[in-house]
């Protein structure tokens, strides 16, 4: 605030400090522009780390069953299941999960030693998950070398959303057994009935 005294009279100026309705109008104008700027990019990043997130748990999934079967001297499995107490042939992947020792080798829970290790979620809303070649079971022998319901244990987990901004992502499992990310769908379809 200054202030002017002028032939003995004290006139009082205020200088006010702030914007013009013109330069706050420009201001708005600008940051409205860069924000439809950025914006698809901002949901773009959102869904990738949201989709690396999913295939994440895939991964580490997939390790965790890998690590048991080794530790155990024993063949450990998982397969789709509803309600997390034993496997469902008539659900997929994105409806939940459970691993178990699997003493028959079968992808089964038939044997009298067969014990269910850990519980999965549904897949999270919105995103698919299937198996391109094991739809009943997969699982480790005691070597670390995958297995599944189609013979061999080379397979992909797809994970993905149909309407997303991104193509998709992968876990490529090899015939040895090793899991590992693999980006985009590899020509695969994203939709609940595919595999």
């Amino acid at each position: 605030m200054d202030v002017f005294c002028q032939d003995g009279d004290m006139d009082i100026f205020k200088r006010e400090k702030g914007f013009t309705l013109y330069e706050l109008l420009i201001s708005m104008a600008l940051t409205a522009v860069i924000l439809a700027l950025a914006a698809p990019s901002f949901q773009s990043l959102v869904e990738r780390n949201s989709l690396s997130v999913e295939a994440t748990k895939i991964l580490s999934l997939l390790s965790y069953v890998r690590a048991e079967a080794i530790k155990r001297n024993s063949s450990v499995s998982l397969c789709p299941s509803l309600n997390g107490l034993e496997c469902d042939s008539g659900s997929s992947w994105m409806d939940g999960w459970i691993v178990f020792s699997d003493q028959a080798k079968s992808g089964e829970l038939d044997h009298e030693n067969d014990r269910v290790l850990r519980v999965g979620e549904p897949v999270t809303a919105g995103y698919i998950l299937y198996s391109t070649k094991h739809q009943q079971w997969f699982g480790y022998r005691s070597d670390g070398v995958s297995v599944g319901s189609s013979g061999s244990g080379n397979t992909s987990f797809v994970i993905c959303r149909p309407e997303g901004l991104i193509e998709g992502s992968r876990v490529v499992v090899s015939i040895t057994g090793r899991p590992r990310f693999a980006s985009g769908l590899d020509g695969k379809l994203c939709e609940a009935s595919s595999g």
